[in-house]
């Protein structure tokens, strides 16, 4: 045991030893400020890979996708090879600061840098560098609650080569690796991989689309909306009897006020078109303060047209005198049946402004709402 352990031994020193050699002769004489153009050529071609292991947070009111990313960067470095059957070693891991690298970063960033891990890079016999770094980065997203609660809005991850005034650098391929797993998230994310782009600064972008689920909460906000039109147009059948019409009216308006006051604030102002949702929010409360005032003239056309009822009526007696003599009981009636065929006919007004306003308003939020469906 003690044999195979001490051989074991022996060999690893030997491994390690040999790579601190190949260290040394690789950079005895290598300048990391100069380019590893490969043969014959004067750009250096940079293969890109993005990968996404997780999507933290997508903020509507900021407009920002939160994620965690890893940037991969691999090139040819022909100032970095050795011929791996001398040695037997085909690879070895340097610190990046030891040799030359592009800059590369996510140009569409809010805040963030990437980590840099020690013996980060690593180098193939063939002059292949391999560097991967990683960070929580805050993208731009633009936001679209044109259709909430059924909403998609569009973000991006873009990744940029420092800016060159003479092209020495290019990205010879990009790729995307998604491995966020979206099962227990609000959101379902679609993902479309952009060309590389060489206008001004070299670059290539990943492209998230973020669908809202449809789930059980989605369908609760058309609840209290629902209940809100029904409590508006029921301002309409409410009677001016009652004697609560105007305060009931009131208080369903500011009811209307609070959840459009809430709504607004949570759906934020980022979105770069008008919400349906809100919109229509809107147009209840403004229809909500217009049944207020029509309950307000309703219940001043009951009041003034019971007035003149109760003063209409005469005292029914066995026989009244009048200027000429006494009034016969049957005249007397006809005159009671008149005055009250009168009243009915006052008393239809206020009852035919409250049916009107309810047609009204019913005819427009149904036309409002096929129109916004369409």
């Amino acid at each position: 045991m003690k044999l195979i352990t001490s051989v074991l031994l022996a060999v690893t020193v030997n491994a390690v030893s040999e790579k601190n050699i190949l260290h040394s002769n690789l950079f005895e004489n290598y300048t990391k400020t100069l380019l590893p153009f490969p043969d014959d050529e004067a750009i250096v071609k940079i293969n890109v890979s993005l990968i996404l292991l997780k999507i933290i947070e997508l903020d509507i009111h900021k407009g920002l996708l939160a994620s965690k990313i890893v940037l991969g960067l691999s090139w040819r470095d022909n100032n970095l090879m050795w011929n791996d059957k001398l040695n037997n070693i085909s690879y070895i891991n340097v610190d990046i600061e030891d040799i030359w690298y592009p800059h590369a970063y996510i140009c569409n960033d809010m805040s963030g840098n990437f980590a840099v891990h020690k013996g980060g890079a690593t180098i193939e016999y063939d002059g292949t560098v391999t560097f991967h770094m990683d960070g929580i980065f805050q993208t731009y997203c633009t936001i679209d609650m044109h259709k909430y609660p059924f909403d998609e809005h569009e973000c991006y991850i873009k990744t940029c080569l420092r800016h060159q005034k003479y092209k020495e650098q290019t990205m010879q391929n990009f790729s995307f690796h998604n491995r966020h797993d979206s099962s227990s998230d609000s959101w379902d994310f679609k993902f479309v991989v952009g060309d590389v782009m060489e206008n001004g600064i070299v670059s290539a972008r990943v492209i998230i689309y973020a669908n809202r689920k449809s789930m059980s909460e989605t369908f609760t906000h058309f609840i209290f909306p629902a209940l809100l039109t029904i409590l508006n147009l029921g301002v309409y059948v409410l009677p001016a009897e009652t004697g609560e019409k105007v305060s009931v009216a009131i208080t369903i308006f500011l009811a209307n006020v609070v959840y459009l006051t809430e709504s607004a604030k949570s759906l934020g102002s980022k979105s770069r078109g008008v919400s349906r949702y809100l919109l229509y929010l809107l147009i209840l409360t403004l229809i909500s303060g217009f049944s207020t005032f029509v309950s307000i003239i309703v219940c001043k056309f009951y009041v003034n047209e019971t007035a003149v009822h109760e003063t209409s009526i005469p005292e029914k007696t066995s026989g009244s005198k009048n200027k000429v003599g006494i009034m016969d009981e049957s005249v007397q009636d006809n005159v009671i049946i008149e005055n009250t065929s009168r009243s009915k006919k006052r008393s239809y007004t206020y009852r035919k402004l409250d049916w009107v306003s309810f047609f009204v308003t019913l005819i427009f939020l149904l036309s409002y709402i096929v129109f916004a469906v369409v």
